[in-house]
């Protein structure tokens, strides 16, 4: 997941709810993000892009219609479980992160 953000630019709640649909062989069709009481909102801008994708790369399996997995098949993942991970993991390198998501 970090992998895929670090390689697009995508931000970290279009990442967390990229359904299996938004996938094609070159690149990803970003047009949702999470959205704390809607789950799907729109994209930051208002506007769908799309995002190239290295040939071949792996993104795993995945049981649910979301390429990383929630707690349950009916929901993404959620952004700010991501941006905690990332947080601590930063924190153990001794690189230092924005506390912008709250």
């Amino acid at each position: 997941m970090f992998l895929l953000a670090a390689l697009t630019g995508m931000r970290i709640g279009e990442v967390a709810v990229l359904r299996k649909e938004d996938l094609r062989e070159n690149y990803i069709d970003v047009s949702h993000t999470y959205s704390d009481s809607l789950w799907l909102g729109s994209a930051k801008t208002g506007e769908s892009r799309k995002v190239p994708i290295l040939e071949n790369f792996d993104f795993g399996e995945s049981r649910t219609e979301w390429v990383f997995e929630g707690l349950s098949a009916e929901r993404p993942m959620f952004s700010r479980a991501v941006y905690n991970t990332f947080a601590r993991i930063c924190d153990k390198l001794g690189w230092a992160t924005k506390t912008s998501l709250t």
